[in-house]
């Protein structure tokens, strides 16, 4: 939750610098007028691709900050899962599901949800049709931020449309001590204690493999899993 504080504010600055001067070009006001209108425009159209807890707290912290921002997660589940349900009423957020048979469909439908193309796109699934669905399909629009979360695939772009987009890549998977402890204080106050389940230690420590093939990561498994390693730490 931390890393995403952190994110969204990164996605706050780079909006801001990004754009700032197209605003004060279009609203003729001034520079600081145009930074605080581009940096809330830059979650215009949010599209996070990927619907694990990382696409499920960013989405959750945009519309905190900004609630008018219309938000579509990309994901393989079926809507009427918990986890989409949850994620969906947090969010203030749309749905698509991934499951056409090509790419380009999966595109129209995500802009159709969005109503134009994402102002940000975040990639939070792993998974290389991530950069795909943003640049060849043409998701992000100009202008836009793609926010990389995933680890592992590799992302490539036609320079020809990317540069002429003025679109920005970054990605940033950090945080500061100041974002732990604001994260600390939001999750308390939160309600995603509902999506946490508990293993044993015992359990856990005594075949850690077996505890995740068949508690952790299998059919039927809780959102989220936890194991309390010192009880003195509860509160």
């Amino acid at each position: 939750y931390a890393c995403m504080i952190f994110q969204r504010e990164r996605m706050e600055d780079i909006g801001e610098a990004q754009n700032f001067r197209v605003k004060m070009a279009q609203y003729k006001c001034s520079e600081a007028e145009a930074r605080e209108i581009a940096r809330k425009e830059t979650f215009d159209r949010v599209c996070i691709f990927g619907l694990g807890t990382t696409g499920m707290f960013i989405g959750d912290l945009i519309h905190q900050r900004y609630p008018d921002a219309k938000i579509v997660f990309v994901a393989r589940s079926e809507e009427s899962s918990p986890k989409v349900s949850f994620a969906l009423k947090q969010a203030g957020a749309s749905y698509v599901r991934s499951a056409f048979d090509t790419n380009e469909e999966l595109a129209d439908a995500i802009r159709e949800k969005l109503g134009g193309t994402a102002t940000v796109f975040i990639g939070s699934s792993g998974a290389a049709i991530e950069h795909e669905i943003a640049f060849r399909y043409g998701v992000l629009g100009c202008n836009g931020i793609y926010n990389s979360f995933s680890l592992g695939p590799e992302i490539t772009f036609d320079t020809m449309p990317f540069g002429f987009k003025n679109q920005v890549i970054f990605g940033s998977i950090n945080f500061r001590q100041d974002h732990m402890e604001e994260a600390i204080r939001i999750l308390l106050d939160s309600c995603y204690d509902e999506i946490v389940e508990l293993i044993d230690k015992d359990e856990f420590t005594e075949d850690p493999v077996n505890a995740y093939e068949n508690k952790i990561y299998a059919k039927g498994a809780p959102m989220k899993t936890a194991v309390i390693w010192n009880e003195q730490y509860i509160i």
